[in-house]
């Protein structure tokens, strides 16, 4: 019977979670969600700045390391790093298709959608996508824009033209009354909060 080192094992195990942690949150998306740990529990909720409170269930994502005999010979430790490398990649898309599908779900409850109805891609579908979004300042009072995600096939053509509309004096007028509209719809939010101990 060979020789068993739970001491080592649960050293090693924490450093391999670590690495697919930081692997996971190294994600462009994902590194721009906020995270809370929960110690316990199996539900957890969300009040939103309506009133609503949802309480989604936990999903459970998960992925499995399995090296090869032949592999561990001829790569070593490579093929955990390897390994460690696939699971990151699987637990970012599991949690990416969560995140947009929560997304899709919240949109749609909300109303809170923009269909482009075949339109091509144009400023005013933007400026229009963008009063649907909730824009918060910084405190220099200047907006914190949010992320928008695009499919990889859109992408470079949304990023031609968005080159082209910061250099339109029109465009760049529609999204100052935007922004002015945004900032007093802020202040107007933060004056409301409440104060908590």
């Amino acid at each position: 019977m060979l020789p068993d080192f739970p001491l080592i094992k649960q050293k090693w195990s924490k450093v391999f979670i670590k690495y697919i942690k930081d692997n996971v949150r190294r994600d462009s998306f994902l590194s721009q969600i906020k995270t809370a740990r929960h110690f316990e529990g199996n539900r957890m909720s969300t009040q939103y700045s309506d009133g609503n409170i949802d309480r989604p269930s936990y999903e459970r994502l998960s992925s499995a390391l399995s090296i090869k005999e032949d592999d561990l010979i001829r790569m070593g430790p490579k093929a955990f790093i390897e390994g460690l490398n696939k699971i990151a990649k699987e637990l970012r898309e599991q949690q990416s298709k969560l995140v947009f599908e929560g997304m899709s779900e919240l949109t749609k409850k909300t109303g809170n959608i923009v269909d482009a109805k075949g339109r091509p891609l144009s400023y005013e579908l933007l400026i229009e996508t963008l009063e649907k979004i909730e824009i918060n300042f910084d405190e220099n009072d200047q907006p914190i824009m949010p992320a928008l995600v695009v499919s990889p096939l859109l992408y470079d053509k949304f990023k031609e033209k968005i080159i082209g509309w910061e250099k339109d004096p029109k465009c760049q007028e529609k999204f100052n009354k935007l922004i002015e509209k945004k900032r007093k719809e802020w202040h107007d939010r933060e004056s409301n909060r409440k104060l908590v101990d």
